[in-house]
């Protein structure tokens, strides 16, 4: 299975995300996962407005993972096991 890039950055934002502690700033995430500012934007904006991130303005703003909506997606797309389930695993090939 191939993702969309666009797909790809989206998931790995929100895993990166969920694991922070408070806002992150773009250009942080963008940093440490290797994705443009701009291209990233787009893809928050996205997330924004689907709710699975809370975005904030300011000298300190960011964003971070919504308070249950972006948890509550990992725990339905990966399962509470970590994505160890064996019916969940996709196969790279495809």
């Amino acid at each position: 299975m191939q993702l969309k890039i666009t797909t790809d950055y989206a998931i790995r934002t929100i895993v990166y995300l969920a694991t922070q502690s408070g806002i992150t700033s773009v250009a942080e995430i963008g940093s440490k996962m290797g994705i443009s500012e701009n291209y990233l934007m787009k893809v928050l904006k996205t997330l924004k407005d689907a709710g699975l991130v809370a975005g904030y303005q300011g000298k300190r703003g960011g964003y971070a993972i919504s308070k249950n909506s972006g948890r509550n997606f990992l725990m339905g797309h990966c399962g509470s096991d970590g994505g160890n389930d064996k019916d969940q695993q996709v196969s790279g090939d495809g």
